[in-house]
């Protein structure tokens, strides 16, 4: 009896199968795929702060003329992955006289931009140049095309050609 019970058991020993060699190399898959995703994502997160990409895009200009004086109406995005500000403002690289003014003053080039005219990440904003062809060092008409200058501060420039209408 003691002999049946000894050769059940070696049999039973012998007949034990191993994992096959599918589920480990499954299981070593997942485990790589998994630590590959969290690496990536650590890495981007450190190299996304690190770098900052000033990225402006004027979307659109509309030039329309209203009593007279003509309003450019500039669209921006930003599209990079930083802020942007916006310092400055020129035509034909002529500085505007006022900035923060919201419509036509008499002799002037203004503008609805301020000097710190901050413009967050995936933002869009609608700035306004007013011209006024009356001031005194201005020879502009209609069908003249001007060189629209916005300038940043981190010193990169975007140029925009306009035909007055």
């Amino acid at each position: 009896m003691k002999k049946s019970f000894e050769w059940n058991r070696t049999k039973l020993l012998k007949s034990k199968r191993g994992l096959g060699p599918l589920v480990p190399t499954f299981v070593l898959v997942i485990v790589t795929l998994t630590l590959s995703f969290v690496g990536s994502q650590l890495i981007g997160q450190v190299f996304g702060e690190s770098t900052s990409i000033e990225r402006l895009e004027m979307t659109g200009v509309i030039c329309s003329q209203i009593d007279g004086n003509w309003r450019i109406r500039v669209y921006m995005k930003n599209a990079g992955t930083t802020n942007s500000v916006l310092i400055g403002c020129s035509i034909n690289d002529v500085e505007l006289d006022q900035y923060g003014r919201d419509g036509v003053v008499p002799n002037k080039w203004v503008t609805n931009m301020t000097e710190s005219t901050s413009i967050e990440k995936n933002q869009r904003i609608i700035i306004d140049v007013y011209i006024d062809p009356d001031r005194g060092d201005s020879t502009l008409s209609s069908g003249t095309r001007v060189n629209l200058r916005i300038h940043c501060s981190s010193g990169m420039d975007y140029y925009k050609l306009i035909r007055l209408v």
